[in-house]
């Protein structure tokens, strides 16, 4: 190698670990999903789930909570967990895709078997969200969620549960209490859902 060559050479090094020391300086939610206890208690139904995001803003982070957490991609590092058990990652994936997988588990703790696309005859679980963000204010990190879960079958809406809370954790050093209360809030929206309510409302149960 020549040796006028070699300043060029390490720029060009420099500049590649820059390049990769930003990309892994950009920070990610953290979000873990806690399965409830099993039921399965409309074990052999079906049924086709269907998230759909009506939120006026489709960004999940306010203004205040971005200016505190950093630069946010907008893609969730997501886990999940089985009843009484610890949990494990599962991939990086955005929050359409969190949403999804979460209410599929759930969905499967009753016993059902969870299916896509169009099923003339099954019942269709749409999750209506109407507001899901993190915010910050106060030194204190705050989640919020609403949706509408409605059950319908051949274009008709038999029964519909409306859900929305709150999650609120003090900030103490980095971002590990945005993780925190975005989990938190997931877990308890998702378990609150009482699905066998809505089979039962919607008369699709003996």
């Amino acid at each position: 190698m020549k040796r006028d060559s070699m300043p060029l050479l390490a720029l060009v090094i420099f500049l590649g670990l820059g390049f990769l020391a930003g990309c892994a300086s950009i920070p990610e939610l953290q979000v873990l999903y806690k399965m409830p206890e099993p039921t399965y208690r409309l074990k052999g139904k079906e049924v086709v789930l269907d998230i759909q995001d009506a939120r006026p803003s489709k960004e999940l982070l306010t203004p205040a909570a971005r200016g505190e957490f950093g630069v946010f991609a907008g893609n969730l590092s997501f886990s999940f967990a089985r009843y009484n058990e610890k949990g494990f990652k599962i991939g990086v994936f955005s929050l359409q895709e969190v949403l999804e997988k979460s209410f599929r588990k759930r969905l499967e703790a009753e016993g059902l078997k969870v299916l896509s696309g169009q099923h003339p005859g099954v019942p269709r679980l749409v999750i209506v969200v109407e507001k899901l963000q993190l915010d910050y204010g106060s030194r204190h990190w705050v989640a919020e969620m609403a949706y509408e879960a409605r059950l319908v079958k051949e274009g008709r809406v038999l029964a519909s549960q409306y859900l929305s809370g709150m999650a609120e954790r003090v900030k103490l050093i980095g971002r590990k209490g945005a993780d925190a209360v975005l989990s938190e809030l997931l877990t308890d929206m998702i378990n609150r859902l009482d699905v066998a309510k809505l089979f039962a409302q919607a008369r699709l149960l003996p």
